[in-house]
């Protein structure tokens, strides 16, 4: 039985740094079920997702605060007549978790509260001159589609910001 060693991407060569971090993150298969989680559960792991972006681009020799995240949460109201809304709520450094706790605390005040998932800005600096190019993906935890929608929405409103992430909200 030949065996022939598995092809090597030949765009390979020409990713950035921080494209090839990416590339760790975004791979696989898109999620086929939900991954339903409360909304203290959503901020522990959009943290630690944060965290391990940062460790891979210090890995890479890259700038830890050039890849930020964002939770984007859906609010039901619980008063009646009042349209949903969707939240993006930056996730902070571990030393201050805590004030996105209570940012999200009081959404649940509100009404139920769903994480939907996350936005994640990069800012390759090797992309395009010498300010880099801000890439922006999502990570979903859901798979309906007014869950993907939200979140598609949610991400192009970041892309067609500069700067830093900031809390945003939209209504449905």
């Amino acid at each position: 039985m030949n065996q022939e060693p598995a092809q090597k991407n030949l765009m390979a060569s020409t990713w950035t740094k921080a494209a090839m971090v990416r590339r760790k993150f975004k791979a696989g298969p898109q999620r086929k079920k939900d991954y339903v989680l409360t909304p203290l559960r959503s901020i522990l792991e959009g943290a630690i997702m944060l965290h391990e972006l940062q460790i891979a681009m210090k890995d890479a020799g890259l700038l830890e605060s050039d890849v930020q995240a964002a939770l984007v949460l859906r609010l039901t109201p619980s008063e009646p007549g009042k349209p949903n809304e969707t939240h993006l709520q930056p996730i902070p450094g571990t030393e201050n978790l805590h004030l996105l706790y209570g940012r999200v605390k009081k959404l649940e005040a509100r009404g139920r509260v769903e994480p939907l998932g996350l936005v994640i800005k990069q800012n390759d600096r090797e992309a395009r001159g010498p300010e880099g190019e801000a890439v922006v993906w999502v990570q979903p935890w859901l798979v309906d589609i007014q869950a993907s929608l939200a979140l598609l929405a949610m991400r192009q409103r970041t892309v067609s910001r500069s700067g830093e992430l900031a809390e945003d909200v939209i209504a449905a």
